[in-house]
C-alpha cells in the first residue's frame, strides 16, 4: 500500500481494471482452465485508482491459487442501499466459517498445508486496508464445503 497519506479521489473504470486482471491471470496460470465472467452493472467508481487496482487482482489471484485445474471467477458490481458493491466469486474449496473472521489478519493462513503456495499472507490484510482507506468494508462469504468463496467490497456511492 502506498505510504502517501493522501487518497486520490478520481473516477475510474472498473471494466478496465477487470479486463487487465483477466489478461494477467490467464498469463500467470497458463496450465489452468479459467472461466472468467463479468457482470458489471456499475462501471464507474470514485477512489484512488492505483490502490483499487491492487484489490481486484489480489482476490482473483487467490481464487486461482487455491482452486483446482478448472477455475471459475465471476466479478460483479452493482448499487445497493446507497452503496457501490463489487463481488468476486470463485468455485474454489471455500473457507470454513470459523476462519472467515480472521482471514484479513496479517499472516493468517486458513490451512497450514497451503504454506507451499506462493505468497506472504499479507494480501488480504492489504486489501482490507485499501478498502478501509476508501471508507468501505470488505468481507467474505463461504461455508467451506467446496462451493467457493464470495468476497464483497462495499464502497460509499
Amino acid at each position: 500500500v502506498s505510504q502517501s497519506r493522501y487518497l486520490r479521489n478520481e473516477e475510474f473504470s472498473l471494466p478496465d481494471i477487470v479486463d487487465g486482471v483477466e489478461s494477467n491471470i490467464r498469463a500467470s496460470y497458463p496450465d489452468k482452465k479459467i472461466a472468467f465472467e463479468q457482470d458489471l452493472m456499475l462501471e464507474h467508481f470514485k477512489g484512488d485508482f492505483r490502490l483499487i487496482e491492487q484489490v481486484i487482482p489480489n482476490l482473483c489471484d487467490n481464487a486461482c491459487k487455491y482452486a483446482g485445474e478448472g477455475v471459475e471467477i465471476k466479478v460483479s458490481s452493482f448499487s445497493q442501499d446507497g452503496k457501490s458493491l463489487i463481488t468476486i466469486k470463485d468455485n474454489g474449496p471455500g473457507i470454513a466459517k470459523e476462519h472467515l473472521s480472521r482471514i484479513f489478519e496479517r499472516f493468517y493462513r486458513v490451512d497450514a498445508s497451503r504454506e507451499s503456495l506462493r505468497g506472504t499472507g499479507l494480501g488480504l490484510a492489504i486489501v482490507k486496508q485499501i478498502v478501509s482507506k476508501h471508507k468501505g468494508r470488505i468481507w467474505a462469504e463461504s461455508d467451506g464445503t467446496g462451493k467457493g468463496t464470495t468476497f464483497v467490497i462495499e464502497l460509499p456511492a
